[in-house]
């Protein structure tokens, strides 16, 4: 067992005696190797905080495929979307998901908004919180994350890429950068567009060596994440710049 290992296991268990349960807590995995085993638990602990920094689109998508994920991989609950934004509702079939699974809340306020992510992390029959766009100090932060403990409830806060983020609580922190998709097929021959891609990367998580960054597509027909080589990716911006 190496260094980074070892920090890890003990990560892992130091999360369970914090939480009152064992280190073989609920999970969401990615599915992908190289990810889950860079984190301390072996995927996503649920009844955690998760912080998502992108562009509103980048983040909303990304945040849409580990709700799918959870959804196929048994993980069953409403989700409650708290946004000043809306949310473009048709975009979730490529996520597995419908609208009938969601209660959106469009907050007037920032104060609104924190009182209805802490009140729906008190329901432990939920799947998830989404939090978008919304400001949080450290003490707020601490009030989520000790909510989602006691209930079981995973909570994503999406933050603008942006804007100034100041260290919180949350148990990891991603950041997501659009890629180019591949083609597929479409009417004439590779005319189509093909599967969401973008770049992913871990910039911060107790236990775990950060940053880290991997190349990742989300396959919509079996709900999956999966890696691609960077050469894939220059093969696909060489053969988009020949056909424009």
């Amino acid at each position: 067992m190496d260094l980074v290992e070892l920090r890890q296991r003990i990560h892992a268990i130091e999360l369970g005696e914090s939480t009152g349960r064992t280190a073989k807590q609920p999970l969401l995995t990615f599915g992908v190797d190289a990810i889950d085993n860079i984190l301390p638990w072996g995927g996503l602990p649920l009844g955690s905080l998760h912080e998502v920094v992108a562009s509103q689109a980048q983040h909303a998508s990304f945040c849409a495929a580990l709700l799918g994920r959870m959804k196929s991989t048994g993980h069953a609950g409403g989700i409650v979307w708290c946004s000043k934004q809306p949310l473009y509702t048709l975009g979730l079939h490529a996520f597995g998901l419908s609208p009938e699974q969601f209660i959106f809340v469009e907050p007037k306020s920032d104060k609104e908004a924190l009182w209805v992510l802490e009140e729906a992390l008190s329901a432990p029959g939920l799947l998830a919180v989404v939090g978008e766009g919304v400001s949080l100090t450290p003490q707020i932060g601490r009030r989520l994350q000790l909510a989602a403990k006691q209930s079981g409830v995973v909570a994503f806060l999406l933050l603008d890429a942006k804007a100034r983020h100041s260290e919180h609580v949350a148990v990891t922190r991603w950041q997501v950068q659009p890629l180019p998709s591949g083609n597929a097929p479409g009417r004439f021959a590779d005319d189509g567009v093909g599967h969401t891609r973008f770049e992913l990367s871990l910039v911060r998580c107790r236990g775990a060596v950060v940053p880290q960054m991997w190349s990742m597509e989300w396959n919509a027909e079996d709900l999956s994440f999966n890696l691609f080589s960077r050469e894939h990716l220059r093969q696909t911006v060489r053969t988009a710049r020949a056909v424009g």
